[in-house]
């Protein structure tokens, strides 16, 4: 299984190109007169509801109004790849990405999009000109409920104390972790940390964070499963994991609970998160570009595909329609402003590959 939330925390180097190849390219969308591009990398939100959403809105447009087009891409360097022969009208992107991008001058500003984006939203940089947030994924703990019923993790160490005690009783590992680079983060923001988007190994926060992993590794209670450890849930191998909440709407199911990642206690229970919305690229479109976007952004529908893709909402209010199963744990992590977004100075600009590789071989030598 692909790993979606690792790359919505991270700037990636092949990203600083795309902004490069952007920025010399000549302006102008690549689509039709008549149409709007929209580019995505699939999974950064629910494909098939950004799909019903654009239909419903070709539908109703009627004669002479420009129509959206949708283009997925499989990562970040398949979009920079189609980069080189055209640009698209709207790209979907993390705040972090929209803002490198606005300081490179590729990006156009749009007014008259009247959304209700949150409090701690609005003072991103950025909303409501060139970039306009759907919603941000977090790390989320996957459980099956059978098994995790009347366990209690009020906090990381909680969390870890479970798992050692099940092993020890069952032989059994207790949970596994998609990205321990999103675990980090939020840990680490949590504590405090000064850079968290860049675990330092010799901070007392993160050595705090490690060892509690590190004694899971050690007694066989913490599986080192890469990319899967939300389907190892679903098929019944493990109890829990800690999976990106983007990845809900292929994993959860009937049997299955999901609540907040459990953070280290003493905390400030804040998660550190990427905004992902729309940024309109600088051309000759902005205009049929924003009656999307006001479109998008009124009626609740903006919050619904949020919730669809397994993202906190980044606008206020309740969804008319149906709500998946996870949507009350989302709803309630926007309510409590309990997300922390970084600037672009802040985030850095290194892969969280790296990070990832190590620790997981770290990890590994210790169990």
């Amino acid at each position: 299984m692909k790993k979606k939330l690792s790359a919505a925390f991270i700037i990636l180097p092949a990203a600083l190109c795309i902004a490069l190849v952007l920025f010399f390219l000549p302006r102008g969308s690549s689509a039709p007169a008549d149409t709007v591009s929209l580019w995505y990398i699939s999974g950064s939100c629910s494909d098939s509801a950004l799909n019903r959403l654009v239909s419903d809105y070709n539908a109703r447009a009627g004669k002479g109004a420009a129509h959206v087009s949708l283009r997925a891409f499989e990562d970040e360097a398949a979009l920079g790849s189609a980069f080189g022969s055209g640009l698209p009208d709207l790209l979907l992107c993390s705040h972090v990405k929209a803002a490198q991008l606005s300081s490179r001058s590729v990006l156009g500003s749009v007014s008259g999009v009247d959304a209700a984006w949150t409090a701690p939203v609005r003072a991103v940089s950025g909303t409501g000109d060139y970039f306009f947030p759907i919603g941000a994924a977090v790390p989320v703990l996957l459980s099956d409920a059978s098994v995790c019923e009347n366990a209690a993790f009020s906090s990381l160490e909680a969390l870890t104390g479970t798992a050692q005690a099940y092993t020890a009783a069952s032989g059994k590992p207790f949970f596994a972790v998609d990205s321990y680079y999103d675990l980090f983060c939020c840990a680490l923001s949590s504590l405090g940390a000064e850079s968290p988007g860049s675990p330092d190994p010799g901070s007392p926060e993160y050595i705090r964070v490690y060892n509690a992993l590190a004694l899971c590794a050690y007694d066989g209670s913490l599986a080192n499963t890469a990319d899967c450890a939300g389907l190892c849930v679903a098929q019944g191998l493990l109890p829990c994991a800690v999976v990106g909440s983007s990845e809900l709407p292929l994993l959860f199911k009937s049997g299955l609970s999901v609540s907040a990642l459990p953070l280290p206690e003493s905390g400030r229970g804040s998660y550190y998160a990427l905004l992902t919305g729309l940024a309109v690229i600088d051309g000759g479109r902005a205009s049929a570009a924003s009656d999307f976007l006001r479109w998008l952004f009124a009626g609740g529908r903006a919050l619904a595909l949020s919730l669809d893709s397994g993202l906190v909402p980044a606008c206020g209010g309740e969804a008319d329609s149906a709500l998946p199963g996870w949507s009350g744990l989302l709803l309630s992590l926007r309510d409590g402003g309990l997300l922390l977004y970084p600037t672009a100075d802040t985030c850095p600009a290194n892969s969280a590959a790296g990070f990832e590789t190590h620790l997981r071989r770290v990890l590994d030598l210790i169990s």
